[in-house]
């Protein structure tokens, strides 16, 4: 097919519509590419001045408003439309003239922004509904997802038991207090739950918290000592070893976090947020993330933090969460934990 094109058959005549740096890009495109098949026919430009004047050769055959003329002079496969923003209301004529006519059109702007990851369209109760998403909207990836989430948190729940009974006995003979730490955490779209660890402070270690405020050594709402006297002897080695993580096992199972995931912030934490730190809150937590197979202990500066978050966000996949998870076993195994 692409062959065929390159000769010059079943080829496609296409309108586009507008004249600035998105129209001049998507027409410098299409010649690079000539085996999409994609010929200019014209274009129409929002200006009246610009009628009769030619943009890298394609000739300009009117403004907006002419639309429908030139539908019916002119041999149309498809219309283009290539606008910003700032032309939604102008390109409404057009849309409603290729409804009419029952040309295909095809949008190439940013009115949706740039961080939206998928459009949907829909009917809801007859209503026509467009659906934008800023995380990725693949049913069957997320399902998955879920799907390894169930099973690995199920297996590792049921062969780990003996584990958690030797960590709950040592954490219980060489310090009062819980065997568990309840974890006041937010979720995903800032759903609080709570989740749990095994506790590796002192039972005060909220209280000496306050006290201990002006050694934070972390940039932003999170709190973060490199030597924290809070921690116990047994739970040094739990966290050197990310062993106090395991009851969030539960967590994942219930689903309240995946395997996977931007670390969940505490609820006393969000207040302090930048507002596009809470983007971390448009994606289920997880135990781990990019900040631990690449960051941990060398990450200072919450913003830094929040940036990886995002960055598994927005570049979320399948494959990704499996080469999070075979480096973060790496880092666990090698003991360079917090």
């Amino acid at each position: 097919a692409k062959i065929i094109r390159k000769k010059g058959k079943d080829r496609k005549k296409i309108l586009i519509v507008g004249t600035g740096d998105k129209a001049i890009n998507f027409i410098q495109t299409i010649k690079k590419n000539l085996s999409w098949g994609l010929d200019v026919a014209g274009i129409l430009s929002r200006k009246k001045e610009e009628k009769g004047k030619t943009l890298i050769g394609e000739n300009i055959l009117g403004t907006f408003s002419d639309i429908i003329e030139v539908l019916h002079k002119k041999i149309i496969d498809e219309v283009i439309v290539c606008v910003s923003s700032a032309d939604l209301v102008a390109i409404k004529e057009i849309l409603e003239a290729c409804e009419i006519e029952g040309v295909q059109v095809r949008l190439n702007s940013d009115i949706f922004g740039y961080l939206v990851k998928g459009v949907a369209f829909d009917y809801v109760y007859n209503i026509p509904i467009v659906s934008l998403y800023t995380v990725s909207h693949d049913e069957w990836a997320l399902y998955i997802k879920r799907l390894m989430d169930i099973s690995i948190a199920a297996i590792l729940l049921i062969f780990l038991s003996p584990l958690f009974l030797v960590i709950a006995a040592l954490i219980k003979l060489t310090s009062r207090g819980s065997v568990f730490y309840e974890w006041n955490v937010v979720g995903l779209n800032k759903k609080p739950f709570k989740s749990w660890k095994f506790r590796t402070m002192v039972t005060n270690a909220d209280e000496l918290k306050k006290k201990l405020d002006h050694l934070n050594e972390m940039k932003g709402p999170v709190f973060k000592i490199k030597h924290d006297p809070r921690i116990t002897k047994v739970g040094r080695f739990l966290r050197k070893y990310s062993l106090d993580e395991l009851p969030q096992l539960w967590s994942v199972l219930k689903g309240d976090m995946s395997f996977v995931g931007p670390r969940p912030p505490l609820q006393s934490e969000i207040s302090n947020f930048d507002n596009w730190h809470r983007r971390k809150l448009s994606m289920k937590p997880g135990i781990t993330c990019l900040w631990q197979a690449r960051g941990r202990n060398v990450i200072y500066n919450f913003d830094d933090w929040a940036r990886l978050d995002l960055q598994y966000i927005d570049n979320w996949s399948i494959w990704l969460d499996l080469k999070i998870l075979f480096l973060t076993i790496i880092t666990v195994f090698r003991g360079t934990g917090r």
